[in-house]
């Protein structure tokens, strides 16, 4: 489902369908897609940088984000993740880039490694589901901080 976004149907993607409606009803400031990658062992965002309607204000929201969330958690950082889209490049069925472009909101795909992240490595449990659950709770205060900058 996650390219389905660009221009999902009843038929092959209901469930993208009725959410984007429903989004296009409500509106849509701040879209988070949550991975697991299988191979990086990091937490990171990969942003919406190569959509057509990416901008400054939308760069400064990913930034501020990102400053943000690595202060509320250890575990996320921003060195190490996918390489960034040139500008008009971003495949907009991707979930996170078709809601960024759709709506001019700050949307990423947050990903989580499967096994560990190497700056913090935990020999015994590796990714834990308690880790993950503070990792959760962290990006609370990071969207929290971010949000008076959102419409």
């Amino acid at each position: 489902m996650n390219r389905e976004w660009g221009t999902p149907s009843e038929e092959h993607s209901p469930e993208v369908f009725h959410v984007l409606r429903k989004m296009d009803q409500e509106g849509c400031d701040l879209f988070i897609d949550v991975h697991g990658d299988e191979v990086l062992p990091y937490n990171f965002i990969a942003g919406a940088e190569g959509i057509p309607k990416w901008g400054p204000r939308l760069q400064e929201l990913q930034d501020s984000f990102s400053a943000t969330f690595m202060r509320h958690s250890p575990d996320f950082q921003d060195e190490h993740g996918y390489p960034t889209d040139a500008a008009g490049e971003a495949n907009l069925n991707i979930a996170s880039n078709a809601v960024a472009e759709r709506f001019e909101c700050l949307a990423f795909t947050l990903e989580q490694p499967f096994k560990d992240t190497v700056d913090d490595p935990d020999t015994e449990q590796g990714w834990s589901p308690e880790r993950a659950m503070r990792f959760g709770a962290a990006i609370l205060g990071a969207i929290s901080d971010v949000a008076p900058k959102l419409r």
